[in-house]
């Protein structure tokens, strides 16, 4: 879920925000109850919610293979295909910056920014983004 306006961000977060949808695209539910707002027009009620946030965000930390943090991979299949993106994939530069350059220097990427930022077991308290599990019945 988002946690607040884009307006409310600062140009580090503006800056965040375009990363975030120039190579990741997609979009949240709009504050605490931006699904369950909608589940009683289909019969639904919200039945348990848990904020995993945390996990998602340590999962990316502790395994750097995961897509949220990951480590470039300097192998040839990983040559070759950032070679064929520069020419087919529109958001190269910013991927390849994001996750190239920011990552591998061990800084926050646009990813880790939306869900709490780098630092373990102390996540932003202004974070941008919550994964909050959500069962409908």
């Amino acid at each position: 879920h988002q946690t607040h306006s884009w307006r409310a961000e600062s140009w580090y977060g503006l800056y965040q925000i375009y990363m975030m949808t120039s190579y990741y695209d997609g979009v949240y539910p709009y504050l605490q109850d931006g699904l369950s707002k909608f589940a009683p027009l289909g019969g639904f009620k919200l039945a348990n919610e848990e904020d995993r946030t945390e996990d998602y965000r340590m999962t990316s930390l502790l395994s750097r293979n995961h897509f949220g943090y990951a480590l470039y991979a300097f192998q040839p299949s990983s040559i070759l295909c950032s070679f064929l993106s520069l020419f087919m994939d529109p958001h190269f530069f910013v991927f390849h910056f994001d996750t190239l350059v920011r990552a591998h220097l061990g800084l926050e990427t646009a990813w880790m920014w939306h869900i709490g930022g780098i630092v373990p077991h102390k996540p932003a308290p202004d974070a941008i983004c919550k994964l909050l599990w959500q069962v409908y019945a």
